[in-house]
């Protein structure tokens, strides 16, 4: 194919088009003169169309018979699918070929096949190794912890929700024998039988877990339920991203230890200490510490807790305002 016959069309173009390589799978060479994109240009300048391509109506006839059929099976299943003629015979394909003048076919991309694929996926070696953070706010003595673990240490689940509630009583009684909790209604969490069962050994007074006489749980539509927790959560996620690179948990405990003056009070912040507390049975088995120790910002002082309640542990600070402390958005959601 001579080349000077293109510059009638297109004088600004000092040099002949670009030229693209075709290899197929075996090895053969098929370079064009010109470039799809130059044909298309050409096409477009003249105007220049391809018309419909006809078929023959009996092939229409099958192609009809075998959509409507494929949609009536869904709204009917007694209609039966369109019968197709008989395939080809060997003389019937050989006379057929002969006479055959015009070719059509459908090519396109089928995507990337991914090399190597491995059956552990991919995903494996992509995922984030996530940091999990427990907030319990405390709404009596004004105090908020936050626990933080990843996988290499306990999962995330009902049992490790246990975990962290379990050490937070009793590391920071406050003397009420009534306790009000409030959690969002994610099943994985706290709303369970795990956790229910939880709640009823530690009221019952025969087992040597017992610390409250009353429990009281009040769950709020499933959701962000906008308690103090989120809050939190929301000032310690803002706060990273002043950082270039969060690498480890360690750099959680700090950023969030570094935003807790702009924040809602939180007195003490603990790397994780969980690392196997389940809740078997009717106990829970106490999980060794494995924090060395805490990350305190500010002095716990649980003496006011501790002096507001009665002689006989049946009232606390916590009974005396139960109205007052309860968070006012999870208030207002239920009073929707």
């Amino acid at each position: 194919m001579e080349l000077g016959w293109w510059r009638s069309l297109d004088s600004k173009r000092k040099k002949p088009p670009k030229v693209i390589a075709f290899v197929d799978a075996g090895g053969f060479l098929l370079k064009p003169h010109v470039s799809f994109s130059w044909y298309l240009k050409r096409l477009k300048v003249f105007d220049l169309h391809f018309g419909r391509v006809k078929v023959s109506q009996e092939w229409e006839a099958h192609r009809t018979s075998a959509d409507v059929s494929y949609d009536s099976r869904k709204r009917d299943a007694t209609v039966t699918t369109a019968k197709y003629d008989p395939p080809l015979t060997n003389d019937e394909k050989s006379a057929f070929n002969s006479l055959a003048k015009t070719k059509t076919q459908s090519q396109d991309f089928g995507g990337n096949l991914r090399t190597p694929r491995l059956t552990i996926g991919e995903a494996f070696y992509l995922r984030i190794l996530a940091t999990f953070v427990y907030c319990i706010f405390s709404y009596a003595g004004q105090v908020a912890v936050l626990y933080l673990w990843n996988e290499k240490i306990a999962e995330k689940g009902a049992n490790n929700c246990i975990s962290v509630e379990h050490y937070q009583h009793q590391n920071y009684p406050s003397g009420a024998m009534h306790l009000v909790k409030w959690y969002d209604g994610t099943f994985s969490q706290c709303n369970n039988g795990t956790m229910l069962r939880y709640n009823l050994t530690i009221t019952d007074p025969d087992t040597e877990l017992f610390m409250y006489k009353r429990i009281d749980v009040k769950i709020p539509p499933t959701g962000h339920t906008y308690l103090v927790n989120d809050t939190w959560f929301g000032a310690i996620q803002r706060a990273a991203k002043s950082w270039s690179n969060v690498c480890d948990m360690a750099d959680w405990i700090t950023i969030a230890t570094g935003c807790s003056r702009k924040s809602p009070p939180m007195t003490a912040l603990y790397p994780p200490y969980v690392e196997g507390m389940h809740c078997k049975g009717d106990a829970v088995e106490a999980a060794e510490e494995v924090a060395v120790g805490a990350l305190e910002t500010n002095e716990i002082d649980v003496s006011a807790d501790e002096d507001s309640s009665s002689d006989d542990g049946s009232t606390s600070a916590a009974d005396s305002s139960s109205s007052d402390e309860e968070p006012l958005a999870a208030r207002r959601m239920l009073a929707k």
